[in-house]
């Protein structure tokens, strides 16, 4: 039987047993056991390292009330727009796909922006209180307009939970302060604050803040422009044959 672990919500912030969120919903292909990308180990040791997960990806981080709450109103929407895209993800194709998804994209993105909650820990909606309200309220469409929240198709099959960090490219002098989670067929990356963060690989991945045009019951067919490229442990380091 698994430990009773108590803490802080990371949506609603109140002090309850936590259960186990799966990042990204069970339905989408995370239910097997996996290997986790471990930032702080590839860091320290200089080398790929991985957390076995054996229920899926994820983290206790929600209580109950938060996890049924989300994961109904948007977890099976999510997993209807992975399972599209890993029909495309099967083509092996190469580059920018710019292929049609009929989705409902307002529960895509605040299942994808539950996700972050979970990855960025419990602070993340303190210090945010318009998150809360947005996930809280699935009507609800204001988002914080200093975040953004970018995809990609992965090239790779890597599964990756990131927390918020900082990357600066010492080449460039480009910066980079925020969070990603990527399980095939998927990567998102989260800019914590847009004034904060010049990274000009961003703006070849797509703004899936587009989805907030929509209503929650709105369901859509969008064509959406979105480029293939490799999951690696540091954010935004799209080199190939990273192992």
């Amino acid at each position: 039987m698994a430990s009773k672990i108590y803490g802080t919500c990371c949506i609603c912030g109140k002090h309850k047993r936590l259960t186990f969120e799966h990042i990204p919903p069970k339905a989408a292909f995370n239910r097997l056991s996996i290997k986790l990308y471990d930032f702080n180990k590839f860091i320290l040791e200089n080398n790929s390292k991985f957390l076995n997960s054996q229920n899926g990806a994820g983290l206790r981080t929600l209580c109950a009330d938060c996890n049924n709450l989300t994961g109904t109103w948007y977890g099976a929407a999510y997993a209807e727009f992975a399972v599209q895209g890993m029909r495309y993800y099967k083509y092996n194709a190469s580059g920018m796909l710019a292929v049609p998804y009929t989705i409902y994209p307002l529960r895509v993105f605040k299942q994808v922006v539950s996700c972050f909650a979970s990855v960025n820990g419990s602070e993340w909606c303190t210090q945010n209180p318009k998150i809360k309200e947005f996930l809280l309220n699935p009507y609800e469409r204001t988002f914080p307009t200093n975040m953004d929240i970018r995809m990609y198709m992965q090239t790779t099959r890597q599964t990756k939970i990131s927390k918020m960090q900082m990357n600066i490219n010492i080449n460039t002098g480009e910066h980079f302060f925020g969070s990603e989670f990527a399980h095939i067929p998927f990567s998102f990356i989260c800019t914590q604050d847009k004034s904060l963060t010049y990274f000009r690989v961003l703006n070849e991945l797509y703004p899936i803040k587009n989805f907030l045009d929509y209503g929650y019951d709105d369901r859509a067919t969008l064509y959406i422009k979105m480029p293939r490229k490799p999951c690696n442990p540091i954010t935004l380091d799209f080199r190939e044959g990273v192992p």
